[in-house]
């Protein structure tokens, strides 16, 4: 989808790996995170289409230094100074900023270009002067994000106030943290965040997340956007729990590379 709406054609469109994530390697990660949650990991069974590319997946993984340094070749020599659009997680953005400070020049890209880290920290921890350096790497003056999840569609955009704006086809709710009642829609109300997604057809829409948010329902933001926004200090509540919370989310990255790792170690 990158590639075709945002690049405009695939000789545009650079990323670290040529294929697409393994969807048969998210569905052993929903039933790991599932088995481990019984206490039953012994007992999972992996389908034969994975095991038959066991290898394929551990060349892969062997390879991954290699990888990466040659990606960041090709982006040294290929787009050095032009404007581009770049996306990636926060703490991908941050490591590989800090990792190629031998390879790869201060200030790369053209200032105009465009550096989009949506996704959170996955709950990792970043340093708070995670933005300057990728900043310093990139040559650009700005970083957005955005507020989203896999099972929501859309994302919701930052303005430079520092807020969440929400797309009109996603409804809002602010629920207590451990009624999940919703709370009133009115003021300023922070409580675990819910979803009800107006531009799905095929499911049922509504969604309640392991967010924490706080949701400005009345006051209208200094950009002129209107509606209800978000401020810029999500939280998840396994994070503010130690760990303990009833909702969580899979977080994609984490999930595949842990569905790979146990293939590797079967």
């Amino acid at each position: 989808m990158a590639a075709r709406y945002i690049a405009g054609a695939e000789d545009r469109f650079l990323a670290l790996y040529p294929h697409k994530m393994s969807a048969d390697l998210m569905y052993l990660a929903g039933k790991l995170r599932a088995a481990q949650a019984r206490g039953n990991v012994e007992d999972l069974e992996i389908s034969p289409a994975l095991l038959a590319r066991k290898d394929e997946f551990a060349r892969e993984q062997a390879n991954e230094a290699e990888a990466i340094e040659a990606y960041l070749q090709r982006i040294k020599d290929e787009y050095a100074g032009k404007r581009v659009f770049a996306m990636s997680l926060p703490h991908t953005m941050y490591q590989t900023a800090e990792s190629s400070r031998d390879q790869i020049p201060r200030g790369l890209f053209s200032s105009d270009s465009v550096m989009f880290c949506p996704g959170g920290t996955k709950g990792q921890s970043l340093p708070d002067n995670w933005m300057e350096s990728v900043k310093e790497m990139t040559g650009v003056e700005y970083i957005t994000n955005a507020y989203g999840m896999s099972e929501v569609i859309g994302l919701n955009p930052i303005c430079e106030h520092g807020h969440y704006h929400l797309v009109p086809w996603v409804i809002p709710f602010v629920l207590d943290p451990d009624t999940c009642a919703p709370l009133p829609r009115t003021g300023v109300q922070t409580g675990r965040a819910a979803f009800f997604d107006l531009g799905v057809s095929n499911h049922w829409g509504g969604f309640i997340s392991g967010d924490e948010i706080t949701v400005h329902w009345d006051d209208r933001c200094p950009c002129g956007m209107k509606g209800a926004f978000m401020k810029d200090d999500v939280v998840r509540y396994s994070e503010k729990q130690g760990g303990d919370d009833k909702i969580n989310c899979v977080a994609t990255a984490s999930a595949h590379q842990d569905a790979l790792d146990f293939l590797l170690e079967g």
